[in-house]
């Protein structure tokens, strides 16, 4: 005799804070109470400490010299996901599941 299966249907709702953030990459790892730290972040050239323009009797503008900071490069992170291993392990799989939906087997992500 087989058990009736029931149903349970999920509706999904964006909460009033919701965002879509951009990631070039993440960064973290274990924490010390075992759960999995995942730090996004958007990689990006620094903006430049100053510029130099020069103006000609038409008012029109030339850039002539950019000053940059010794750190030319910049890693802003954009949030921060606290993550149980088990919950961390099923997401890296849906990632990867959807990114192979995308590329094919042929494709690298290095080159």
């Amino acid at each position: 005799m087989e058990i009736p299966k029931e149903k349970l249907n999920i509706a999904f709702k964006q909460g009033p804070e919701y965002k879509i953030f951009p990631a070039t990459g993440a960064y973290g790892g274990p924490t010390p109470q075992g759960e999995i730290l995942c730090n996004f972040y958007v990689e990006y050239r620094d903006s430049p400490e100053s510029i130099t323009l020069e103006i000609d009797a038409r008012g029109k503008t030339q850039e002539v010299e950019r000053k940059h900071a010794p750190q030319n490069f910049v890693r802003e992170l954009q949030v921060g996901i606290l993550l149980r291993p088990d919950i961390a392990k099923s997401i890296g799989n849906w990632l990867i599941q959807n990114a192979d939906k995308l590329y094919s087997p042929h494709d690298k992500l290095d080159s």
